[in-house]
């Protein structure tokens, strides 16, 4: 049912559970036990009447009965408190399995009006809160691409050689908005390995010409012909002026980058969907990459094609219809479908985690190997019910892709928070953006003095239809607050309470969190819900009968996300600005830099001016820790075809970074704990000279970093070896030969062979540079990879010359030591001489310059701000907060700025 439908219901209903909500909002004390917000959200559910889409800030969680709630008890909840709330009127939220949604001391429950007095006599219950709907974080995104660099996962593969640190094994789940599950960035490349057909006999891959040879018959069969699908990388530029820069955006098959498909109906597109079922590789018609064994982006005679088969999406969960649905992979996954614009930023930050693979795409996500949840919180009723899903699917992290920052205390005392806290001590590490309210002007601060002071709200007219904030104090909780526009003056006072302001209608409530802040909420609303014709601005009022106050003032509106909306006029600060839940005691805030696409003036490597900061409201907390949030990601939007990327942004794509390392560690040592975990990653923390001392409450700890957080101490730069071999075939025995494989440092070589071209090496790494081997099991093509003592590899494709040899040469440095196995992997087992000691960092003293495989920047030729005859990207999706956009790309480019937070330089 809609909020309109629902509104209208309430309205209308001449029930008992109206009268006792009214006679509520009429009663001289409002109840200890119920929070004022329920007052807010009954108002708003009633003005709803008449419009035909749900209030922007209530969400679903008004019902014809009644309200979505939690609530808060003083010790763990039990099944006891269950059965109490639920005599009383309430149902509690149970997830689809029929799990009951609770969370330490915090129980999700629908209430009925009627209900919401009884609950005074449940025992140990100390209060009940509406839920409203959250403003999820909005990308931010503005390609060489040096984040994995810059968060040390290649050093910490090299470390950890042979075996992954690429997050096997990890689950992890992102509460978010919806992704794209046929993005072939979030597939795995467990397909199968297939020759290429060189149909046109010049030695060279073409695409619409040359194919795949899927039955290994050696011919070009009708469903085998590859056609191409560019993989453009998009880049939002906001100086000199707004647009969209498009990257790889030319006719020629990028290796690495781009998609190969099989056009197996001939109708010249790739076809996908639902209807081919759970069990087809890649949910359609196949996809393909290639296994570059020597990294000269170059599919070479004898390479193979490997085919995307799995999804990495695990599980969705999905609150749509209200309703909790489950959509499992191998079960129903393909049947989850939402909006392009709903899809773009779950498909950012899940591609950020674990998109691609490690050593087949030249971009992928931190841990390509985690598995992936996805709970598509399409209002605030599905926050703790994600949380419990994630915990009953045996995630190990939690990513929270939000960051509140109106009507919270900013304390860590929530009933999220709580529940957060509660969920890391069972052992799942909560990691949270803290937000882009950098730059905004939405938050102010000053000390209130004994008598009267005021300060001064900007309501722009193109913001004007909902607006909203609270002030919250700390040190003497005696003042009053006012707020004045032309001739009116209304007071906020008792508990909650309405009234007309100039042509808003004002709304507001009172509440002292659970460790003693003092909140006044307040917002306004136009009688239409619709824009004002001219700017307003209030007047705030604080009389202070006590000692001086420390006030804190923050604003929101329905239509600005990050960006400047409606705002304050004076001692504006970016200090305080993370949000919830990420300050919440346990949990992790991200901060956010930029590696490779800086915002002037800013450089490069310099904390981006949009990254919340702290401290918490109360002092106590700070950021944890910075990420570069400029990695290159999965993109889903209506105007474009499927498969593109871009360069992510904010704090939104900060955060999953820090997740895939968290992953990453937790792949290598999957016995930490929630608390083990979240200090090492906070003890490794990078720091450089223009962070001042740390921590502070600009930077947390420092810069996230992957190998310090594993090893304490810098990486070593790493040179990779030389990879040569030959391949002599003498009667019935094949001699396999890596000898002639040289390291630039003289370090001492291991040596790996796949002998039959399967994609998996035949043997644990090995000293012996020669083995002998049945020559029957050897095929036309053998893999030779070579590993030096401090994990980088090289690998080279040799082929059997009955009676001769090859002595085919690696691109020296051209393989990164630190990728996973390129499909090829030994079963688990590994070479006990070849990985450092477990919990040490491997020879630092080696002094080395690392000539591992970075990106062709050829790849990324500026090719302007080009057009792509109608298929830009449109402005910022619904699921981020944002208005949708349309129209020209100019608007586009202006709304995305305008509303996600990045500001052209002033």
């Amino acid at each position: 049912m809609t909020s309109l439908a629902l509104a209208v219901v309430l309205a209308a209903l001449p029930t008992q559970p109206v009268k006792e909500a009214e006679a509520l909002l009429s009663a001289s004390k409002w109840p200890t036990h119920l929070s004022p917000k329920v007052a807010l959200a009954y108002r708003l559910a009633r003005t709803q009447a008449g419009r035909d889409e749900r209030h922007w800030l209530i969400g679903k969680s008004v019902t014809q009965r009644g309200l979505r709630v939690t609530l808060r008890f003083s010790r763990d909840v039990s099944l006891a408190d269950v059965d109490a709330v639920e005599t009383r009127g309430c149902t509690a939220i149970r997830l689809p399995s029929k799990v009951v949604v609770r969370v330490g001391p915090v129980l999700e429950a629908d209430c009925r009006w009627s209900a919401l007095l009884g609950l005074a006599a449940v025992p140990g219950l100390l209060k009940v809160t509406p839920t409203l709907d959250a403003i999820p974080l909005a990308p931010l995104g503005v390609p060489p691409s040096t984040t994995l660099e810059e968060v040390e996962a290649p050093a910490l593969r090299r470390a950890s050689h042979p075996v992954k640190a690429t997050g096997a094994g990890v689950t992890v789940i992102d509460i978010d908005s919806a992704a794209d599950v046929f993005h072939p960035f979030l597939f795995r490349a467990d397909g199968g390995r297939f020759p290429w057909l060189d149909v046109d006999g010049n030695g060279v891959f073409a695409p619409g010409i040359d194919g795949v040879d899927l039955n290994l018959d050696g011919v070009l069969n009708v469903g085998e012909l590859l056609r191409l699908q560019k993989a453009a990388v998009y880049a939002v530029e906001y100086a000199p002026s707004p647009g969209w820069k498009k990257f790889n955006d030319t006719s020629n098959f990028v290796v690495g980058v781009d998609w190969l498909y099989q056009d197996e109906n001939g109708n010249g597109a790739r076809d996908f969907g639902a209807v081919y079922g759970e069990s087809k590789p890649g949910f359609g018609e196949a996809v393909f990459v290639v296994d570059d064994v020597d990294a000269d982006g170059v599919l070479d005679v004898g390479e193979r094609l490997v085919r995307l088969g799995s999804s990495k999406i695990k599980a969705v969960l999905d609150f749509q219809t209200g309703t909790a649905q489950e959509f499992t992979r191998g079960v129903n996954l393909t049947q989850f479908t939402a909006t392009p614009d709903e899809q773009l930023h779950g498909s950012m930050v899940l591609g950020s985690i674990g998109g691609g693979d490690a050593n087949l795409t030249r971009f992928h996500g931190i841990a390509p190997d985690a598995e992936l949840l996805l709970a598509y919180r399409y209002s605030a009723t599905s926050l703790l019910q994600s949380l419990v899903w994630g915990q009953q699917k045996n995630a190990k992290i939690a990513l929270w892709e939000m960051a509140n920052w109106y009507f919270e205390p900013l304390d860590g005392s929530s009933d999220l928070e709580a529940a957060c806290d509660s969920a890391h001590q069972s052992g799942m590490l909560q990691i949270g953006a803290a937000g882009n309210l950098g730059g905004s002007k939405k938050h102010m601060v000053f000390t209130a003095p004994t008598g009267t002071s005021t300060a001064e709200l900007s309501i722009p007219k193109a913001y004007s239809a909902g607006v909203g904030g609270n002030f919250n104090l700390s040190g003497a909780t005696t003042a009053s607050i006012s707020l004045t526009l032309g001739a009116t003056t209304v007071a906020l006072t008792g508990a909650q309470g309405a009234a007309q302001l100039g042509p808003f209608q004002l709304q507001w409530f009172t509440e002292t969190s659970a460790r003693n802040t003092s909140m006044r909420g307040f917002y306004l609303a136009t009688a239409n819900q619709l824009p004002l014709a001219s700017d307003n601005t209030v007047t705030v009022t604080i009389s202070n009968s006590g000692t001086p106050a420390v006030v804190h003032g923050y604003v929101f509106d329905n239509g600005s996300s990050w960006g400047q909306g409606a705002y304050w006029l004076a001692n504006t600060t970016d200090a305080n600005t993370y949000g919830t839940p990420s300050t919440s005691d346990r949990t992790l805030a991200i901060g956010t830099w930029l590696a490779d696409f800086p915002i002037p003036p800013r450089l490069a490597g310099q904390l981006a001016d949009h990254s919340s900061r702290g401290p918490r409201g109360d002092g106590l907390e700070t950021i944890d820790l910075v990420a570069p949030e400029d990695h290159i990601t999965s993109f889903t939007s209506p105007n474009l075809p499927w498969g593109q990327l871009w360069v992510g942004g904010g704090t939104s794509n900060a955060s999953p970074v820090a997740v895939g390392v968290a992953a990453a560690l937790l792949s290598l040592q999957p016995t930490l704990t929630a608390d083990q975990l979240a200090a090492q990653l906070r003890n490794g923390a990078r720091a450089e000279t223009q962070m001042g001392t740390l921590p502070n409450d600009d930077w947390g700890k420092g810069k996230l970093s992957a190998y310090r957080s594993k090893y304490s101490a810098a990486p070593p730069t790493v040179i990779a070896p030389v990879a040569r071999g030959t391949v002599t075939v003498v009667g019935a025995v094949a001699t396999l030969n890596g000898s002639t494989s040289t390291d630039p440092q003289g370090l001492a070589l291991s040596y790996r062979w796949d002998s039959d071209d399967d994609g998996v090496n035949d043997a644990p790494a090995t000293a012996n540079s020669i083995t002998t081997v049945d020559a029957g099991a050897v095929a036309r093509y053998v893999t030779l990879e070579v590993a030096n003592s401090l994990g980088a590899i090289s690998r080279v494709r040799l082929e059997r010359l009955a009676g001769g040899v090859d002595a085919g040469t690696s691109d020296a440095g051209a393989a990164d030591g630190g990728t996973a196995d390129g499909g090829s992997s030994d079963g688990g087992s590994s070479d006990a001489g070849s990985p450092p000691d477990a919990g040490q960092p491997p020879d630092a003293s080696v002094p080395v310059s690392d000539g591992g495989s970075g990106a062709d920047a050829g790849v990324f030729a500026d090719a302007g701000n080009s057009s792509d005859g109608g298929t830009q990207p449109p402005g910022p999706p619904r699921g981020c907060g944002c208005s949708s956009g349309s129209g020209s790309l100019l608007f586009a480019i202006a709304a995305l700025g305008r509303l996600l937070g990045r500001r052209r330089p002033r």
